[in-house]
């Protein structure tokens, strides 16, 4: 798999584009009415959801870091497809069904796209056909033929269910609200009082699909600020005023690189923290690295978006200039899976209960381990980290 990564990237990135172009053609002829599982059923030849999984389950055998290039490239390219949220929920429902199999799985799997999402009020009871959910969800990125895979925690227990979409029609046990988000993806709130569960599995590890879900965003986050740095710099070389490229005044060229410094911090951020999955054992317990990437990510968002829309002036805030699907999607993405408070108070209490003598071992053997699981080792290009969620 190592070896073959820049290769792996190279046709993804090809994926995409298509994927990309598609999109862009089907906005400005037929006001968006491409169809969605044309797209999606590309993504599916290519055999993309199964990114996460091991070789001798049909998949590529990716780990953590090498997904977080792919989570870059959706953003990167601003696809409307939840292919991240379903490379790692695949990840998880493999790895859930390993541990402990579940007798129906085999008749639930499907081809369609997944959501994914962490119920922090959940409520589960059983009952006298099987167990039953109450809880809420919201910003949920799910799309009308998606199913939806939840982590729950309930008196210690870490639990994943699996709903099929055809559930979620129930109207007398769910209320469901569909809406578009500021960048026009589609996002979900929903309302369970005592919703049937299809497929229930209780692991032994820690399961929160809102960590993982974080590292997503923060990868795709880093993605569309590079797209929209390459973007603005070739703006600010085209653009004349006063007889030169606006690029060669300094003022400019400061506002440039404050926006690359940011975009660079973050892709570094999104990076470090996939490593920590692979070096952890698992997102969950990379928590402290996620939370850190996924709020550098977020604070670099109102610099980024400002100065690309000052360099390109009025352009920059029309329907036909691009611009504005990477800078929407920003502010759409900045409080998804955790916002700005949610974070700062996950890294403030990490922090908090560790002593003056606990806390330089910690932040120091998280990162020689880390360190260590990146190094070349004999015969592969990387050492391979294949974490168990």
């Amino acid at each position: 798999m190592n070896s073959d990564n820049a290769l792996l990237i190279d046709m993804v990135r090809k994926l995409c584009l298509e994927l990309s172009d598609t999109q862009t053609q089907s906005d400005s002829t037929t006001g968006g009415s491409t169809s969605f599982t044309q797209q999606w059923q590309k993504v599916e030849d290519f055999g993309l959801p199964l990114f996460l999984l091991p070789e001798d389950a049909g998949g590529f055998g990716g780990n953590w870091a090498q997904a977080a290039q792919l989570f870059q490239l959706i953003g990167e390219y601003a696809l409307p497809l939840p292919i991240g949220e379903t490379i790692i929920a695949r990840r998880y429902l493999h790895n859930a069904q390993s541990v402990a199999p579940h007798r129906n799985y085999e008749s639930l799997a499907t081809d369609r796209p997944l959501a994914i999402a962490h119920c922090s009020d959940a409520v589960l009871r059983e009952g006298a056909s099987g167990y039953e959910l109450s809880g809420s969800l919201r910003n949920v990125a799910m799309g009308s033929p998606s199913d939806l895979l939840i982590s729950v925690s309930i008196d210690g227990d870490d639990l994943l269910a699996l709903l099929p979409h055809d559930t979620l029609k129930n109207e007398d046990a769910c209320t469901v609200t569909h809406y578009n988000n500021t960048a026009g993806e589609q996002r979900v709130r929903m309302q369970c009082q005592q919703l049937p569960v299809t497929a229930l599995w209780r692991l032994p590890s820690a399961v929160n699909l809102q960590v993982a879900g974080a590292l997503l965003r923060c990868a795709q986050m880093s993605g569309a600020m590079q797209s929209i740095l390459g973007s603005t710099i070739n703006y600010a070389l085209e653009r004349k005023q006063f007889g030169r490229a606006i690029g060669k005044f300094q003022v400019i060229q400061h506002d440039l690189a404050r926006l690359a410094e940011e975009a660079a911090a973050t892709q570094c951020a999104a990076l470090h923290a996939a490593r920590a999955a692979d070096a952890e054992g698992g997102p969950e317990r990379a928590e402290f690295e996620i939370a850190a990437a996924k709020l550098r990510a977020n604070m670099a968002v109102p610099l980024i978006t400002t100065i690309a829309h000052q360099v390109h002036g009025a352009i920059g805030f029309t329907i036909e200039h691009p611009l504005h699907r990477f800078t929407q999607r920003l502010f759409a993405w900045r409080p998804e899976f955790g916002n700005d408070r949610h974070w700062a108070k996950t890294l403030g209490d990490t922090l908090r209960g560790l002593n003056g003598e606990a806390l330089w071992p910690f932040i120091t053997g998280r990162s020689d381990r880390q360190v260590a699981g990146s190094l070349p080792t004999q015969g592969a290009d990387t050492a391979a980290h294949h974490s168990e969620a």
